[in-house]
């Protein structure tokens, strides 16, 4: 059952190859069901077919125009001419576009490539991420996910949430999906980082122009929020430095920065990198501090939140530190521009601290 509709592939007339229009159709085809109701509205499901009203005549009774949605092939019984083999065919027919142009819009639509992956087109490299039609929450909850976070987490549409699974491997806990603009609208999301997209930090809903506290992950930040302490991060160690950082860093000159790190190698060395970029970002007074030095039973990896939880800690008790590293153990220092940073201990404040 093929005609003009399917058979003559064109872009502006011209044959084009490039195009997967196989691949195309069978996309559709897979989606047939949501897609003949977009498209048709209206219409009604009997056994194997969608009967409609045809859109390019004046049809007023269903009956004559049906298309099969396990084949994609479609006919119009009061028209001899109106008939396809496939999907991309009954969009160019009803919407009056050439195949490449139909092909092209159900393949942004869908997510799926364009192109045939054979080399014949330069675009065919590397396959556009699928773009999911999610609403402002994102991908559905699955069964192993442990908790998600949203960035921002407050204020403005939602542009980026990390999700974390439980019984993966250790490589697969985190998964992120990121939000699709086009023209200042969400259009969707996609599991693959937009080339535009910008890093912005996960800021808790306190604020305080003397303090600001930097944990290592979202968990933490969540924790200290809670407390009513002011708080900010841009991810865990495997994420937590992006190359915007230090355009937010430069904002914290005037501030105490407490860089909080988890109790074990990986937490420390990326604790210390926190404290050269502040510091190459203007920031005069760093500290970073370890839940260990407040807490004698610390177990390897614990981080501030088990300290809160399980170990005694509190926002009166980070407020206290914080204080004693603001007005205590001072010592002349030689201008910013002369210095450079080093470690050293502070005695009865065992976090280490930059200076």
């Amino acid at each position: 059952m093929r005609n003009n509709h399917d058979s003559n592939r064109s872009v502006n007339g011209q044959p084009d190859r490039s195009i997967d229009f196989k691949g195309i159709a069978a996309a559709a085809l897979a989606s047939a069901k949501s897609l003949l109701h977009e498209w048709l509205p209206g219409g009604r499901f009997e056994g194997r077919e969608y009967v409609a009203l045809n859109p390019t005549r004046n049809d007023r009774s269903l009956g004559s125009f049906k298309i099969n949605w396990q084949t994609g092939e479609w006919s119009d019984f009061a028209d001899p001419n109106a008939k396809g083999g496939d999907l991309i065919s009954l969009f160019a027919y009803i919407n009056n576009l050439d195949q490449g142009q139909a092909a092209r819009q159900i393949a942004e639509k869908l997510g799926v490539s364009t192109y045939k992956s054979n080399g014949l087109n330069n675009h065919a490299k590397k396959s556009p991420p699928k773009i999911c039609s999610w609403g402002e929450e994102g991908p559905a909850v699955g069964h192993d996910e442990l908790r998600r976070h949203y960035y921002p987490k407050n204020g403005g549409p939602k542009l980026k949430v990390k999700i974390k699974r439980r019984n993966v491997p250790k490589h697969k806990e985190w998964l992120t999906c990121y939000r699709v603009i086009r023209d200042g609208t969400p259009a969707g999301w996609q599991w693959e980082k937009p080339k535009d997209y910008r890093d912005r930090p996960y800021f808790g809903t306190h604020r305080n122009d003397k303090l600001m506290f930097w944990p290592e992950g979202e968990k933490d930040a969540d924790t200290l929020d809670r407390l009513g302490l002011p708080v900010f991060t841009f991810g865990g160690t495997g994420d937590g430095l992006p190359e915007r950082a230090k355009f937010y860093l430069e904002r914290l000159k005037g501030r105490l920065l407490v860089i909080v790190i988890d109790n074990d190698k990986s937490g420390s060395e990326h604790g210390h990198e926190k404290a050269k970029l502040a510091h190459a970002a203007g920031v005069a007074r760093i500290r970073i501090f370890n839940p260990a030095a407040a807490w004698p039973d610390c177990k390897e990896k614990a981080d501030i939140s088990d300290w809160i939880t399980e170990g005694g800690g509190s926002a009166s008790s980070c407020l206290k530190l914080s204080r004693g590293w603001t007005t205590g153990n001072r010592r002349r220092r030689t201008p910013t521009s002369r210095r450079t940073p080093t470690i050293r201990r502070c005695p009865g404040n065992p976090p280490t601290a930059l200076s």
